[in-house]
């Protein structure tokens, strides 16, 4: 008598993962029945809650997949960060020029500073700087005073 090897191969639980069962078979896939106790104040009613746990059905691998909050926030986190940076060069970019038109007018007025110096040494010291123009008659004859009226000199 011949007996003839027949091999049954069971494919990897859609469930769990593990190999040997299908997800018929699958523990996850039975409902679990679980119990809790009270017992806090002996002597007094003794509470059992029971309920049902659900698995929920697993997820379909080809679906879309809506991204998380932690995913949302991290890229949130990332434009702004980049709107930062970008906003930060051109800042740096902008206060560059704005120190080098700086650097030019401080030396702008140091030659000007210079050059009063050097004209202040060429002055013989005790001098006005400007020339003085002499009245032509020497002596004053009328005074206009703030109300409008003149005095006259008499000598």
């Amino acid at each position: 008598m011949q007996v003839a090897a027949v091999s049954t191969q069971i494919g990897a639980c859609d469930l769990c993962g593990n190999l040997g069962h299908s997800h018929e078979e699958c523990a996850l896939a039975q409902p679990v029945m679980e119990q809790a106790n009270y017992m806090g104040n002996q002597g007094q009613k003794h509470y059992n809650n029971t309920f049902q746990q659900q698995q929920a059905p697993p997820m379909q691998p080809n679906a879309p997949q809506k991204p998380s909050e932690l995913e949302i926030a991290l890229q949130k986190l990332s434009q702004s960060t980049s709107t930062f940076v970008d906003q930060t060069q051109s800042f740096m970019k902008e206060t560059r020029a704005n120190l080098k038109n700086q650097e030019a007018s401080v030396r702008n007025l140091e030659v000007q500073v210079g050059q009063i110096v050097k004209q202040l040494s060429e002055r013989p010291p005790n001098t006005l700087s400007s020339n003085t123009i002499p009245n032509p008659k020497e002596e004053c004859k009328a005074i206009k005073l703030r109300s409008g009226e003149r005095t006259r000199k008499t000598s």
